[in-house]
């Protein structure tokens, strides 16, 4: 069975899509996708690349090229031209729909799959992951995550992104509905407008699943499902959330690209435990773990996460070396290796231990950046914690939820009082959030830049009125240096921390202020001017 078969067996009459005021049946939606596919020249097993935004347009293209036996990958418009052109030479991409449909001349062979995802490589360039059809159904299917013709899910992840797929076809192969978001950026608007207009079910990544929790708990209100995964839990904030919020059915869960969209998932209910499960193996999977000589380790003792089961990719496409070293033939069948250490607990469930490769060596001893992150993160007023290697030792970086969270010297001082030595970082940054990727994960990247260049000193500025309220924040909250006509984000302004000032503003005007509003405007004086003029 095939998604567009699975959507074409939807009521006509049902609504297929929301965006905004828009409301798109399934009647609509297949009207429209049979329109596009009838003029695309793409042929079965063409990889075909779309540049569109979020939209009902974007849903109705990739339905037209599943329908054709194709293969689609999503390019982000706001993705930078040299981006893009390399995910168009990794899938030589035979069709490129953007504003204009454009053939292009490459030397590609038929691709069986349903979709090709990206995910980060060691080396810095991305890998082109090509997913399946029994991949993407297995996940819309699973008895544990019960998607059905009653969900309404939030489009709200990077649509380039395997969680995108999740977003959009685990409700319509049901008959459910998709709310896309306004506007190219995730806004925590978003989420209270989509239960406003009949959403039920959201997806947030670890990033963002924290800044609900602290700026905007009381917009969770109305969900029945919320669903986080991508990164390493914070037990501090699924606390906060499962106390505050009894009647939401919490799900925690774990997978990687290659592994399409989710490996696991589990319950998470008040009280949150101190070690936060990654939950137990979805529908048709199947986890091993594994020590370095892929022999299965005994359960509680940590080793390598290998995933088998119909989710795995088919692989890396047009990489046969690097997907012959990630996936192999085992005894227990074809597996994944994930890098990702986990332990199996006594109930059947998963602890995540780490990455592997985030294992370090400081003074001879092995460091795991998590047992830090714990302490830091168990203190007072501390937010999200995050921890990397910095000049032979180790840099440390964190929030603040509250008034009472403690300053550098003292986050440092009880990672001193708690662990040996090695582990006590060398440099504190305490930050107004942790910089996140596109896809809305840690982005160690920026975490590296903010360690080379370090956080200046806010500068005080004469300004007053609104643009002065723009600084003072910047200045207090994100620790950013500015004057009126700074391009904030130059400065090291990252997308969370646009919705956060979007949010404070909504809070301190009266007016609804979307994030878009900041990216669009850039310096705090056009800001404050998009705020206070005319229209």
């Amino acid at each position: 069975m095939k998604i567009h078969d699975l959507v074409t067996a939807a009521p006509p009459d049902a609504i297929a899509l929301r965006q905004g005021e828009e409301a798109i049946t399934y009647r609509e939606l297949l009207a429209e996708a049979d329109e596009i596919a009838g003029r695309l020249p793409v042929r079965a097993s063409d990889v075909v690349a779309v540049s569109l935004p979020a939209s009902p347009r974007l849903i109705a293209t990739l339905l037209a090229i599943l329908s054709l036996d194709a293969v689609y990958t999503v390019i982000p418009p706001d993705w930078p031209s040299a981006r893009a052109g390399q995910v168009l030479d990794q899938t030589r991409a035979r069709v490129h729909i953007a504003a204009e449909t454009v053939l292009r001349e490459v030397d590609a062979e038929p691709v069986d799959g349903c979709c090709v995802f990206f995910t980060s490589g060691s080396t810095g360039r991305p890998k082109a992951v090509l997913a399946t059809h029994a991949g993407v159904l297995r996940v819309a299917f699973d008895p544990l995550l019960a998607f059905s013709a009653r969900t309404s899910m939030l489009q709200a992840a990077a649509t380039a992104w395997d969680i995108f797929a999740m977003e959009v076809w685990a409700p319509l192969v049901h008959g459910g509905t998709v709310v896309l978001g306004t506007g190219s950026q995730f806004d925590l608007s978003w989420v209270r407008d989509g239960i406003a207009r009949g959403v039920n079910t959201v997806f947030l990544t670890a990033s963002l699943f924290n800044l609900v929790a602290e700026d905007d708990l009381d917009g969770l209100a109305g969900l029945e499902v919320l669903m986080s995964g991508g990164e390493r839990a914070s037990v501090k904030h699924w606390a906060i959330v499962a106390e505050r919020h009894p009647g939401i059915r919490l799900l925690h869960g774990y997978g990687p690209a290659e592994a399409t969209i989710a490996t696991t998932f589990g319950r998470v209910r008040h009280p949150v435990p101190a070690e936060l499960p990654i939950g137990r193996p979805i529908a048709e999977t199947e986890i091993f773990v594994l020590d370095k000589a892929l022999r299965p380790v005994e359960r509680g003792m940590p080793g390598e996460i290998a995933i088998g089961g119909s989710g795995l990719a088919v692989g890396y496409l047009y990489d046969d070396a690097e997907t012959a070293r990630r996936f192999r033939e085992l005894r227990q069948g074809r597996v994944y290796l994930t890098g990702d250490i986990a332990t199996e607990n006594p109930d059947g469930s998963y602890t995540f231990v780490g990455r592997r490769d985030r294992q370090l060596k400081i003074s001879g001893v092995r460091v795991e950046p998590s047992e830090i992150e714990r302490v830091i993160g168990d203190l007072p007023g501390v937010g999200s914690v995050a921890v990397i290697p910095a000049d032979g030792g180790l840099a440390a970086f964190y929030t603040t939820v509250s008034a009472d969270a403690p300053d550098e010297t003292t986050a440092r001082q009880a990672v001193a009082d708690a662990l040996p030595s090695p582990f006590v970082p060398g440099r504190v940054f305490r930050l107004a959030e942790l910089p996140v990727t596109e896809t809305g994960k840690l982005d160690h990247t920026r975490l590296a830049a903010i360690l080379a260049e370090g956080v200046p000193t806010p500068s005080h500025s004469p300004d007053s009125g609104l643009v002065a309220e723009i600084l003072r924040w910047l200045a207090e909250t994100a620790h950013l240096p500015a004057d009126a006509d700074t391009d904030i984000f130059a400065a090291g302004a990252t997308s969370v921390t646009a919705i956060r000032l979007a949010h404070a503003l909504t809070q301190s005007t009266g007016r609804a202020i979307p994030a878009p509003t900041i990216f669009r405007h850039r310096t705090p004086a056009a800001i404050a001017n998009a705020l206070t003029g005319p229209g």
